[in-house]
C-alpha cells in the first residue's frame, strides 16, 4: 500500500489522496460553503466533474454545531470522496472545487453528445409506497419509450412493462437534482458516470433526523442505440 500524500488542489484546497488497491479516496479540508465538487482529468488540460455535495443551510449548520452527526463535511470542515470508477494504469488527477459547480457541467457534457436513443439500469431506493423502481428503461428522442419491470412478480415469466411515469430518462435525472436543491433538501450527494456525464448515484436525505425520508437513484448498464 502506498503512504498517502498531500498535495494543492486547484482550487486551493488542501487535498489528501489514499492511494488503495480499491477505491480511490480523496479528502479535502478547507470547505467554507456548501457546495463541493470532486473533478478528475488524465491529462489536466480538459477536467470533467466526477462527484459532488450540496449541503443546504439546516445542514451546514448542523455539521458545524453537533460533533459526530453523520454527514459529509465533517466538524473540521473537511469532505471525504471515494472515486468508486474501474482502476486503469491511466495516471487520473483529482482536485476538489468549492464551491464547485454542481451537475450543470456534466449536463451540458451530456447534451453535447446528442445521443437519441439508448437504455439503462434505474432503481430507486427508498422507504416508499408503490413500486419500487427497478428496470430497464429505453429512451428514444427524450422519451421513455418502454421499460422492462425487474421488481415485479413474473407471471407468466418474461418482461413485464413497467409504468414510464416511474422512470426518468437522462434529462430527469438532471432534474431530480434540480428539484431536490429547490426544495431546500439537506443534503444531496451525487456521482457521474465518467464517460457520459450523466448522474449514476443520487442519494438524498431531504430532513436530517428525520427516520426513513432518504431516497436513493442508481443508473447503470447505459447503452447507447445509435
Amino acid at each position: 500500500m502506498a503512504q498517502p500524500f498531500t498535495t494543492a488542489g486547484a482550487a486551493n484546497l488542501p487535498v489528501t489522496i489514499q492511494i488503495l488497491l480499491g477505491p480511490m479516496d480523496v479528502t479535502a479540508r478547507g470547505i467554507t460553503n456548501n457546495r463541493v465538487s470532486l473533478d478528475t482529468s488524465e491529462a489536466l488540460d480538459r477536467w470533467a466533474v466526477r462527484s459532488g455535495i450540496v449541503l443546504g443551510v439546516n445542514a451546514r449548520a448542523k455539521a458545524t454545531e453537533q460533533p459526530g452527526w453523520s454527514i459529509p463535511i465533517r466538524q473540521d470542515g473537511s469532505v471525504k470522496f471515494s472515486d468508486l470508477g474501474p482502476r486503469t494504469n491511466t495516471t487520473t488527477f483529482y482536485r476538489v472545487r468549492s464551491p464547485g459547480p454542481g451537475w450543470t457541467e456534466a449536463r451540458q457534457v451530456w447534451t453535447s453528445l446528442k445521443i437519441g436513443e439508448y437504455r439503462y439500469h434505474f432503481r430507486r431506493n427508498c422507504f416508499c409506497f408503490g413500486p419500487p423502481g427497478d428496470g430497464i428503461v429505453h429512451v428514444k428522442n427524450g422519451k421513455v419509450v418502454d421499460v422492462e419491470e425487474l421488481s415485479s412478480p413474473r407471471v407468466p415469466p418474461g418482461p413485464i412493462a413497467g409504468d414510464p411515469a416511474l422512470y426518468p430518462t437522462v434529462e430527469g435525472l438532471f432534474s431530480l437534482l434540480d428539484e431536490f436543491e429547490q426544495s431546500g433538501a439537506d443534503v444531496i450527494q451525487f456521482s457521474l458516470d465518467p464517460v457520459y456525464g450523466f448522474p449514476s448515484v443520487i442519494s438524498v436525505d431531504s430532513l436530517l433526523g428525520a427516520i426513513d425520508d432518504e431516497v436513493g437513484y442508481t443508473a447503470t448498464d447505459f447503452q447507447p442505440l445509435q
